[in-house]
């Protein structure tokens, strides 16, 4: 049983040889904290760090280029993007939530990083013929789209050309519209409307008096006595489908023909939501061409009942109309036509639904076939195809990518026309300014950064702090390390450790201990050193994820070996082992040993291969002389086991091992085990 004992522990002294040292990189840059308190949560939110990369790059703490760093939430490297005097990053943030973030360096770069803009922000692309996509191109986006439905939340805008958007009203649903060449169809009455006011000549109703510009054939007119007026309105035919409506023109043709030339008028009227709209006094214009008709008009950009762009089906509901005055003398204005001209952009419009907010790709492509053959398509899902969508229209209005906050970051924007890309943004670089480079051609983009919103404050905190004290208790192969915790950095746990060895890389280290407060002292005693040699130290704190703040480094020498002077009587010397409790005798003319000047250990040569291993070759070497007859005085049995598995260097240990397996072998076949 005892030679089991002793074997196993052999063994367990060698495998300790194969634990490994852990060294970690000094990787802190900085921290800052978000809070959110105004009891919003974002899914996902762009925000803006005001850590100014430009410096940090002046120091050489980051890359030129930026790309060896990163942000962390906890252990989670989320995106980021650096400009030289601001940094962005999106993350998940809660109502009334504290949130830690760290900014570090890593040791593989990355090879791009995602464009952020901030909360309002947008990418504007200054239009170049180069862009234009006709019906020959291919757009393609990754990054994370807010698919929540809501106003205007465009991933590509160019207006009047081409649209994608998440669906206003449905949650989900991602929208690609292209626009062909603006129309502008003329709307003549074809019916009656809900009021007639007016007299007429030459026509059955006034409706038909009012369609045509045939002079004084036929018209309508104010005939209720002098000083009053009147109005009609007219049905049109319009059945417009999906188009964007950039103004409605309402038209009337009027002129005083005949009569005294006083102060007879008109003015186009505009029935939409149940509400009529009247145009603005044409009484100047009219007096200045007495006895002419002349075209007057009011233009529409938007509904005036609701403010917002016209639909189809407002359009298609309207009606149009005129207004006429009779003067006290008798003048009256003739209207001879009334109609609307309505301006849009026929739209080819396709749809792709149950697309839930997260990363995606979405790409929009169209060929020349089937009369233009428009396609959306997100990540790797099946397309959705609408033919006859024609050529997209060249305007010349500016791109703009990510409005309205739908893309919190985006990877990469790439556009390819007729088989070739014409840009592509994914910057590999820190922005300089507000430049986004292309990295395909001179297509570069110019961000509009946003700006945190309401309730969400940034504070940025120093890391944590460690003074690295004098050594203490210096002896031949021990030291007691002494440090002080001067700032946790806001965590709530941070751990402290020493690094220490024989050169400045400090390639040794202690165990890690918690610390929950600052400041706080911390201490730590390192055995098995050298004697008489140098070791350089340094107080390391442990926070975040693998962050480290560093004290300043110091060092301490071992205490030296000295040779103590010749025996007296070679043939039967005596030397003190250990800590006073054991003699060995009868060493013989050719065997030697050292004591230190603290009288503790003994070694072979002026520096001994280490207390516990110099223990085990004199314990070896006792119980040799024990089998022979040789008297041993009060040795300590196990204590070389305990000193076996002190730890040593590598080379140390190999020799530990293989001695101490010797020396287990001598111990079970010796007489003195058995006594």
């Amino acid at each position: 049983m005892k030679k089991r004992i002793l074997i196993f522990a052999s063994v367990l002294i060698i495998s300790a040889m194969l634990l490994p040292y852990i060294v970690m990189a000094d990787s802190s840059v900085s921290l800052f904290t978000i809070v959110e308190s105004s009891g919003n949560n974002y899914a996902m939110l762009p925000m803006i760090s005001t850590i100014d990369n430009s410096i940090l790059v002046s120091q050489g703490k980051i890359a030129a280029d930026g790309l060896d760093t990163e942000v962390l939430a906890g252990s989670t490297s989320i995106p980021h993007m650096l400009t030289t005097d601001k940094t962005l990053f999106a993350y998940t943030i809660g109502a009334n939530s504290t949130n830690y973030f760290s900014y570090s360096t890593k040791s593989t770069p990355d090879t791009s990083m995602p464009i952020i803009v901030g909360q309002g922000g947008y990418i504007t692309t200054t239009d170049n013929g180069a862009l234009e996509p006709a019906n020959n191109f291919s757009i393609a986006v990754n990054g994370y789209v807010n698919t929540t439905a809501g106003a205007s939340e465009n991933i590509v805008n160019k207006a009047n050309a081409l649209l994608v958007s998440v669906d206003p009203s449905t949650s989900g649903t991602i929208n690609v519209s292209t626009y062909n060449a603006l129309t502008s169809p003329s709307q003549a009455p074809t019916g009656a409307g809900g009021t007639t006011g007016l007299a007429r000549v030459g026509a059955a109703t006034n409706w038909q008096a009012a369609a045509t510009n045939d002079g004084s054939t036929s018209y309508v007119y104010c005939n209720t006595g002098t000083s009053t007026s009147a109005y009609d309105t007219y049905a049109i035919t319009s059945s417009l489908s999906t188009a964007n409506i950039t103004s409605v023109v309402v038209h009337i043709v009027a002129g005083q023909i005949g009569g005294p030339p006083e102060g007879a008028d008109a003015k186009t009227e505009l029935l939409t939501h149940s509400t009529l709209y009247a145009g603005a006094s044409n009484l100047s214009a009219i007096q200045a061409i007495i006895g002419s008709y002349a075209d007057y008009s009011t233009t529409y950009t938007t509904n005036p009942n609701t403010g917002l762009a016209w639909t189809t089906a407002e359009v298609n509901a309207m009606q149009i109309g005129c207004w006429s005055y009779e003067d006290l003398a008798g003048g009256v204005t003739r209207i001879t036509q009334v109609y609307a001209v309505v301006n849009y952009y026929p739209i080819a419009t396709v749809s792709v639904a149950g697309v839930s907010s997260g990363i995606h790709t979405i790409t929009v492509s169209e060929t020349a076939a089937a009369g233009g053959t428009l396609s959306l398509r997100v990540d790797s899902g099946t397309a959705s195809t609408v033919t006859g969508a024609g050529s997209v229209q060249n305007t010349a209005n500016d791109w703009i990518v990510d409005q309205n906050n739908v893309m919190p970051y985006i990877n990469y924007y790439t556009e390819t026309v007729s088989g070739a890309e014409v840009l592509k943004y994914q910057p590999n670089a820190i922005i300089s300014g507000t430049t986004l480079p292309d990295r395909d051609g001179t297509q570069n983009g110019a961000i509009t950064f946003g700006s945190n919103p309401v309730g969400i404050a940034e504070t940025n905190t120093s890391p944590p702090s460690v003074d690295t004290l004098d050594a203490t208790s210096i002896s031949t192969i021990s030291a007691a390390l002494s440090g002080n915790l001067t700032d946790s950095g806001g965590y709530s746990s941070v751990s402290v450790y020493f690094e220490y060895g024989l050169t400045s890389g400090m390639t040794l280290s202690t165990s890690p201990e918690a610390k929950t407060s600052a400041p706080t002292p911390f201490n730590y005693t390192v055995i098995n050193l050298s004697p008489g040699e140098t070791y350089y130290f340094r107080s390391v704190c442990l926070y975040g994820t693998n962050l480290k703040a560093y004290g300043s480094t110091l060092t301490f020498d071992t205490v030296a070996m000295e040779k103590p002077s010749a025996p007296a009587n070679p043939t039967n010397s005596q030397i003190k082992l250990g800590q006073g409790q054991t003699y060995l005798t009868r060493l013989g003319p050719t065997v030697s040993g050292w004591l230190d000047t603290a009288g503790t250990w003994v070694g072979t040569d002026g520096r001994g291969f280490g207390g516990g291993l110099t223990f085990l070759v004199l314990a070896i070497i006792m119980l040799i002389l024990s089998a022979r007859g040789y008297p041993v005085a009060g040795l300590a049995l196990g204590y070389p086991l305990q000193l076996a598995a002190a730890w040593c260097g590598v080379w140390d240990w190999a020799f530990v091992g293989v001695t101490t397996f010797i020396f287990a072998l001598i111990w079970v076949k010796s007489e003195w085990i058995d006594k």
